[in-house]
C-alpha cells in the first residue's frame, strides 16, 4: 500500500523508482491497482492533499516467508531512500503504508468512522480482518 503524489510527473517518477528497485531486489510486479475510495466525506483542504493510493502485488521465487519479509524490508528502504533523498521534495508526498506478504495497512488522516467509508475494500463482505488498530 503506497501513497503517491497527486502531481502526475512526480507520481511517474515514484513509480519508476519503485519498478527499478523491485527489479533490483528480484521481485516482479504482477498486479497493481489504485485503491477504490469514496472521498465525499473529507473536507476541501484534505482533498487538496489527498494522495493517489496504490497497491502493488509482487511475485518472486525461491524464498520462504521470513526471507520475503526481510527482502520487503530492504526493498522498502531502498525505495524510500532514493525518493526521499532525491531533489524533488517528495518527503510529504510519498509514503509506503505497508510492504508485507502478511499485512495490509489501510490508513489515512481519517476518523475511525470515516475509515470504512473512505476505503471501499473495507465495505466488502468478503473482506476479513483479524486485527484493527485505530
Amino acid at each position: 500500500m503506497m501513497f503517491l503524489p497527486q502531481d502526475e510527473g512526480q507520481r511517474k517518477y515514484c513509480e519508476q523508482v519503485i519498478a527499478k528497485w523491485v527489479n533490483k531486489k528480484d521481485f516482479q510486479i504482477f498486479y497493481e491497482r489504485e485503491v477504490p475510495r469514496d472521498n465525499s466525506m473529507i473536507g476541501a483542504s484534505a482533498l487538496g492533499t489527498e494522495p493517489v493510493i496504490k497497491q502493488y502485488f509482487f511475485k518472486t521465487a525461491g524464498f520462504n516467508n521470513k526471507d520475503i519479509e526481510n527482502r520487503f524490508y530492504f526493498l522498502r528502504s531502498s525505495i524510500l531512500k532514493e525518493i526521499y533523498f532525491s531533489d524533488r521534495g517528495l518527503t510529504d508526498d510519498f509514503y509506503i503504508a505497508s510492504l508485507s506478504s502478511k499485512t495490509i495497512v489501510y490508513k489515512g488522516l481519517l476518523t475511525a468512522n470515516q475509515l470504512r467509508q473512505y476505503y471501499l475494500d473495507l465495505q466488502d463482505s468478503e473482506f476479513k480482518s483479524s486485527l484493527a488498530i485505530v
